[in-house]
């Protein structure tokens, strides 16, 4: 049930396709050489300039997210295709996403509640399942 206090609406599709739009016109800087990444995808440069933090960063696995969502790629596939790219188990990557998603939600200023509903409704869980994701994480 969400909390009372929470007053966060979704964002209608207009917003969301603008703020899908913006994402995509952002230019990320790379988190090891400081360089602006111009080209798509980001994790492409990594992999090429930065092998072996590209092998064993997990602060790769939530930007790669962010553009596999953004080209609208189901979270299973998303599971699925990271766990063979980084040799990882889906569900460490699956944690992992659940808790930086939330940390990232609530310091954007959604409310505890509705940061684990929307988390729940986009993995096809519990929210009982995010909160000891969450708890793990921490």
């Amino acid at each position: 049930m969400p909390d009372p206090g929470c007053t966060n609406a979704p964002p209608d599709a207009k917003d969301k396709a603008e703020m899908d739009e913006s994402v995509l016109d952002q230019k990320r800087t790379c988190p090891y050489c400081s360089k602006v990444i111009e080209t798509r995808p980001y994790w492409s440069h990594i992999a090429t300039e930065h092998p072996a933090e590209y092998e064993n960063s997990q602060g790769t696995w939530l930007p790669l997210y962010k553009d596999y969502a953004t080209a609208g790629m189901e979270i299973a596939t998303i599971l699925m295709v990271m766990s063979e790219l980084f040799n990882a188990k889906s569900e460490d990557i699956e944690s992992f996403l659940m808790h930086s998603l939330y940390k990232e939600k609530v310091a954007a200023g959604t409310c505890d509640a509705d940061a684990k509903a929307e988390l729940a409704q986009l993995f096809g869980c519990a929210i009982t399942d995010i909160e000891k994701r969450i708890k793990l994480g921490e």
